[in-house]
C-alpha cells in the first residue's frame, strides 16, 4: 500500500474514532417534568388559571379504564337515553341496602339503581360522575350539550351542571381547575368587595335547569357558557354579598378553549338566591 493511501485510511479512521467518542459523550436531552394536573378536590378558584382543558374530574376510575368496553361506555354520547328519576322509596332503599357496608357502597347504589328500572344510560351516567350523580335534564346545546345531575347524598349543591358531549367529555362547570382565579383576583369590583369582606367566599350558584347556564354563539361557530357564582362573606351560609360571572369557550367542533371571568357585581344576578 503506497504512503498516500495509508495516510487518507488513517484519517478516515481517526475521524470515525473521534465522531464516536463525541457522540458517547453527548449528554442525554433532561427529561421533560409531567405537567401538573389541578387539584379536584378543592374549593372553587383553589388552582390557578388553565388556558387549556385540564384532566376531568368525571375521568374513569382505573378499574373501568383498563377495559376496551369500559373505555368505550366512558366515550360514548350522552342522551336523553341517560335521564332517570327515582321514585320516592329509592334513597331508603339504598340506606338499608347500602350502609352497612361503606367500602361497597358504590357497587351497591348501582345494584339498587338496575333493581328500581334505571336504564343501562342512566347508570353509565352515574357511574362516569363518580357514582354519585344522577341525570335529571339533558339540554341540546351544541357540542357541548348541558346535562343538569342531582347528587343525591351531598349535603350542599345537590345540583351540578355538567357540560357534555365535548371535549373534554364531560366538564364539571364547578370543576377548580377550570376557574380563571388569576382573572377574579384581577378584577377591581372584586378587590372592592375582598376589602370590604376581607373573608370573603366563593360558592357555586343556581345549578337547576332553569337557572342557565346562558349560551352565546362565538365568531368562530362555537359557543360561550355564562355561569354565574355566588360570593358569601365567610361560609356557605352568611351573607350573599355579590356575583361573578364566567364564560367558559368552546371552538365549533365542542373543544373547551379558556375560561373568563366577564363580571363581578357587588350584589346578587337578579332572581339569585342563596
Amino acid at each position: 500500500m503506497s504512503s498516500a493511501a495509508r495516510m487518507i485510511k488513517f484519517c478516515l479512521c481517526l475521524g470515525l474514532a473521534v465522531a464516536t467518542v463525541a457522540w458517547a459523550q453527548t449528554p442525554a436531552p433532561p427529561q421533560q417534568a409531567p405537567t401538573e394536573q389541578p387539584s379536584q378536590n378543592g374549593s372553587l378558584g383553589s388552582s390557578e388559571t388553565q388556558s387549556s382543558a385540564p384532566q376531568s374530574s368525571a375521568s374513569p376510575p382505573q378499574s373501568a379504564a383498563a377495559s376496551p368496553q369500559a373505555h368505550q361506555k366512558w366515550n360514548s354520547p350522552i342522551t336523553a337515553a341517560a335521564i332517570w328519576k327515582p321514585d320516592a322509596t329509592f334513597i331508603e332503599n339504598v340506606h338499608k341496602a347500602c350502609d352497612a357496608d361503606p367500602k361497597h357502597f358504590d357497587s351497591c347504589f348501582i345494584d339498587e339503581m338496575k333493581k328500581s328500572g334505571a336504564s343501562p344510560e342512566a347508570v353509565a351516567f352515574t357511574e362516569r360522575s363518580d357514582f354519585q350523580g344522577i341525570l335529571q335534564e339533558l339540554r341540546q346545546a351544541g357540542p357541548p350539550d348541558i346535562a343538569y345531575a342531582l347528587y343525591l347524598f351531598r349535603a350542599n349543591e345537590n345540583q351540578v351542571v355538567f357540560l357534555v358531549n365535548g371535549f373534554p367529555p364531560m366538564f364539571d362547570v364547578d370543576d377548580p381547575g377550570y376557574f380563571p382565579k388569576a382573572g377574579l383576583e384581577q378584577n377591581a369590583e372584586y378587590q372592592r368587595i375582598k376589602q370590604k369582606y376581607p373573608n370573603v367566599m366563593m360558592f357555586p350558584g343556581n345549578r337547576g335547569p332553569a337557572d342557565g347556564p346562558q349560551v352565546l354563539p362565538t365568531r368562530g361557530g362555537g359557543e360561550r357558557f355564562l355561569v354565574h357564582y355566588w360570593l358569601m362573606d365567610q361560609c356557605h351560609a352568611c351573607a350573599h354579598v355579590g356575583s361573578v360571572t364566567v364564560a367558559f369557550g368552546f371552538d365549533f367542533q365542542g373543544k373547551f378553549l379558556n375560561a373568563r371571568v366577564i363580571s363581578v357585581s357587588p350584589v346578587p344576578v337578579e332572581g339569585e338566591k342563596p
